[in-house]
């Protein structure tokens, strides 16, 4: 299958949060025009706002037309043989759940999901995750919400108490993950654009990214 890269549009963060966060924090990776079709993605390079750092957030207004099965559908990626060499893994699983995987080098990993049926097909959605590493517990330090609204997050298998993302030399990817023969698990719909911070917003500033990000629909 052939794989289809598109160069990607780093801009500074809209005025409207100059005043909440410092703009050299924030960046928009745009694909607005870009048909995430089951086989394109975007390629961002080796971004350091997922490179060994206690804190992040993943912002985007999604419209999936098909929920991949039986893998899953690809939101954002940093990683380094899918996961198994440790990365950051955000992807929508077949039933819906949104599904989260922080691993580092040593095998270590802090893996959550919401309920199967959070995200659905064929509907525009807006979806956040948070990471605060400083945090002592699994539900502080991962936090995801749907439409600016927070969602009970599960634990899947052993969770280690991870402080930092993983040092990789890898690509930032948004629609696909990387793997040892390729990139899987992409996306199949729509993702104008990704918003990515070093800090860890608290569900005001999500909520005002989801309004003042939202696209003509």
């Amino acid at each position: 299958m052939k794989q289809i890269i598109i160069a990607f549009t780093l801009t500074i963060f809209s005025t409207l949060l100059v005043a909440e966060v410092p703009t050299n924090k924030h960046f928009t990776i745009s694909a607005k025009g870009f048909d995430f079709n089951g086989e394109g993605f975007i390629d961002a390079g080796d971004l350091a706002v997922l490179k060994n750092t206690q804190s992040f957030t993943v912002a985007a207004w999604i419209y999936p037309t098909t929920l991949s099965v039986p893998s899953s559908s690809t939101i954002i990626s940093k990683t380094d043989t899918f996961v198994q060499l440790g990365g950051v893994f955000w992807t929508i699983l077949p039933d819906g759940a949104l599904f989260f995987i922080l691993m580092d080098v040593n095998g270590d990993r802090l893996t959550v999901q919401t309920a199967p049926g959070t995200i659905v097909e064929n509907a525009w959605q807006h979806v956040a995750l948070v990471f605060d590493g400083a945090a002592l517990t699994t539900n502080e330090k991962i936090k995801m919400y749907l439409d600016g609204g927070q969602q009970t997050l599960s634990e899947v298998g052993t969770v280690v108490p991870l402080t930092t993302t993983p040092s990789l030399n890898v690509s930032v990817k948004v629609g696909a993950a990387r793997d040892s023969g390729g990139n899987l698990n992409q996306f199949t719909g729509q993702i104008p654009e990704v918003v990515l911070s070093e800090n860890a917003l608290n569900r005001s500033k999500i909520r005002l990214l989801r309004d003042i990000r939202k696209p003509i629909f």
